[in-house]
């Protein structure tokens, strides 16, 4: 991972495709994603709602309760 930084990189991406085919990313500080690795669980949780998002309006059967952990691979 210090590698990572000696190249000049200084943020990471996740990058997914939601229910709509939107693209959707998180960008992540290096220092972040090192500490995020190294969690029991390493993930972005990202709330249901995002995946049910058509513009602005929230497509039915979605509901704002709840979470969903994207892992990087």
């Amino acid at each position: 991972m210090n590698d990572l930084f000696w190249k000049g990189i200084r943020f990471v991406r996740i990058q997914w495709n939601d229910y709509t085919n939107i693209t959707r990313c998180r960008v992540i500080p290096l220092a972040a994603f090192r500490s995020l690795l190294a969690c029991p669980r390493p993930g972005v949780g990202v709330v249901t709602t995002v995946f049910g998002l058509v513009e602005v309006s929230m497509a039915e059967g979605f509901s704002p309760i709840g979470e969903y952990l994207i892992v990087p691979d």
